[in-house]
């Protein structure tokens, strides 16, 4: 361990050129008040959790190549393509306003199940779910449908979701995933609402891992956005760090086995040039200085 720590300080002297920030355009939003709400007794299911739903947004993100930050309700959002809204149950009016202006300017977004339906006093909004973005998802809950820890419903095409499912009236929305079999058989799992000049998603389960990971590309590349290496082998992770025209590649094997990820530039762990690719050592890092052009 002393030995990887001073490792880890001659890494960190090598690196001390880089600077800016991490390009991204994706967000989660982060509510810690909606985490601590879904923990109350008084829920129809103990199983919802922000912070689960937080973690499954991200790791379908992450396994698919795209980089992503978080922000917190009221931060800027001019710099993302997409936000993903994930179990954020208390919303109150100026949170419901700051969603809306971000999908009429023309944003993505990815809003799940519970998410919305309280305002911030975690009172439950009157006149149907999912309460303050009803109006901007197109869609109309009748019925909740929680879920039993080791139950599951269908969906067409392929896949599962689990934890919640619902009874989802169309108010403007398209249907994009349907569940398949049972009481919610043909009714819509996933639609797709367009909203002035942005598009608002609403996923009414969790999704398995897969389902979810094909999802988000899906709404990712109709929000423009690219992963930020498109040639990394799966497993190796890839994050861009930007100041003016200048660049930083960081690339991160997360796999048990060597893997070679095309790049350009100056790696600056070993400082050595790089023309074609890069190869990484079993959970093996590379940072490159990249080529301008």
């Amino acid at each position: 361990m002393f030995r990887e720590t001073v490792a880890l300080g001659v890494a960190l002297r090598q690196l001390g050129e880089v600077r800016g920030r991490v390009e991204a355009d994706v967000a989660l939003v982060v509510d810690a008040a909606s985490g601590w709400a879904l923990r109350h007794p008084g829920l129809p299911s103990t199983l919802p959790d922000h912070h689960d739903e937080l973690a499954a947004a991200h790791r379908a993100l992450w396994r698919s190549g795209y980089a992503c930050d978080t922000v917190t309700p009221g931060d800027p959002l001019d710099d993302y393509r997409l936000l993903v809204l994930p179990a954020v149950y208390l919303i109150d009016d100026a949170t419901a306003d700051w969603l809306h202006g971000y999908v009429h300017a023309g944003g993505h977004l990815l809003v799940t199940y519970l998410s919305g339906v309280a305002d911030e006093h975690a009172r439950v909004r009157l006149g149907g779910y999912p309460g303050a973005l009803r109006d901007l998802l197109g869609v109309y809950t009748e019925e909740f449908h929680p879920l039993a820890a080791d139950d599951h419903v269908l969906l067409d095409g392929g896949g599962t979701g689990r934890i919640w499912a619902e009874t989802l009236r169309l108010t403007g929305a398209d249907t994009i995933v349907s569940y398949a079999g049972g009481v919610l058989d043909a009714m819509p799992a996933v639609t797709r609402h367009r909203a002035g000049a942005g598009t608002a998603w609403y996923l009414s389960t969790r999704l398995d891992d897969t389902t979810y990971r094909r999802l988000l590309g899906t709404v990712a590349r109709a929000a423009g956005v690219t992963t930020v290496c498109p040639d990394a082998p799966e497993g190796v992770e890839a994050v861009r760090r930007r100041d003016g025209e200048a660049s930083w590649l960081f690339l991160l094997n997360h796999t048990g086995h060597e893997q070679r990820v095309p790049a350009r530039g100056m790696e600056l762990l070993t400082a050595t040039p790089i023309d074609r690719a890069v190869t990484l050592s079993p959970g093996g890092v590379a940072v490159l200085r990249e080529h301008k052009g």
